[in-house]
């Protein structure tokens, strides 16, 4: 099962999605959080402690590498797929990762008695291969999303090469935030105990000759497609009085591809 999007004959995968709860009532935050990381720890033992300070707490799961960051100010969880894997974080990560935000957030919450809570959103990222940025700026266009007048381009006497956008749309429940922008990724070099990303337009024909051998042979190298559009969506809401963090996720992840379908068809 996946949770990718299908638009315009693109299918897209998703690289990252994250969750973020602010609040503004923490300041206990110092004085319980190693408590509240001993509890994390010992209730749910796929969780380990990766570091903190005054400024914030993070604990890692060794499942499926799920970030998890509290502080004062907020608690930060983020899943993203493994860098350069032509794999999409599926459904069943999703449903996960929200299983994991409802047992941490509620957990937290309790331990560092968080009452006023100023913010809640889910944001995902979706990336739709492309061979140029040509072909991003078309496929972009062809979507329907936007209309550009053509008196811009004939203005400056040139050709529109990118079309990103951002649109906020203000919803009963939930805020709205779609953004597509051109992209190209990187190359992920492991070359000892350092890591380089470069651009890979920026390589030469010997370069791009030596990373593909150490990709084959020592399988260190891994090369995401070079070009993509990149949907960013984010669903949020202001001074929550409920926390429903699992529809908020099945809202971002599941509902906005049917709206962003829907929106084309009409």
């Amino acid at each position: 099962m996946s949770a990718a999007i299908q638009l315009k004959g693109k299918t897209s995968t998703i690289h990252q999605v994250a969750f973020e709860l602010r609040y503004s009532d923490g300041f206990v935050f110092l004085d319980k959080a190693g408590r509240t990381i001993s509890a994390i720890t010992r209730d749910y033992p796929e969780w380990i402690f990766k570091g903190g300070d005054v400024d914030g707490m993070s604990v890692v799961n060794l499942v499926n590498g799920c970030i998890c960051t509290f502080s004062r100010e907020r608690i930060a969880i983020r899943l993203e797929n493994e860098m350069g894997s032509e794999a999409s974080l599926g459904a069943e990560d999703i449903l996960e990762f929200s299983r994991q935000v409802d047992l941490l957030t509620d957990l937290i919450v309790d331990h560092l008695g968080i009452k006023q809570f100023t913010r809640i959103g889910c944001r995902l990222w979706h990336l739709f291969p492309a061979t140029s940025v040509d072909e991003v700026g078309r496929w972009v266009r062809s979507l329907g999303l936007i209309s550009l007048n053509n008196s811009i381009q004939e203005s400056f006497g040139g050709e529109i090469e990118t079309s990103d956008f951002v649109i906020v749309i203000v919803g009963p429940e939930w805020k709205f935030r779609i953004g597509m922008t051109s992209i190209e990724r990187f190359a992920h070099l492991d070359i000892g105990n350092e890591i380089l990303n470069v651009k890979t337009s920026a390589l030469s024909k010997n370069q791009k000759e030596v990373l593909l051998k150490q990709q084959r042979v020592k399988r260190q190298l891994k090369v995401n497609p070079r070009y993509s559009a990149q949907l960013d969506i984010d669903v949020s809401q202001e001074n929550p009085i409920i926390l429903n963090t699992s529809e908020l996720i099945r809202t971002a992840s599941e509902d906005v591809a049917k709206k962003l379908a829907g929106a084309m068809e009409a």
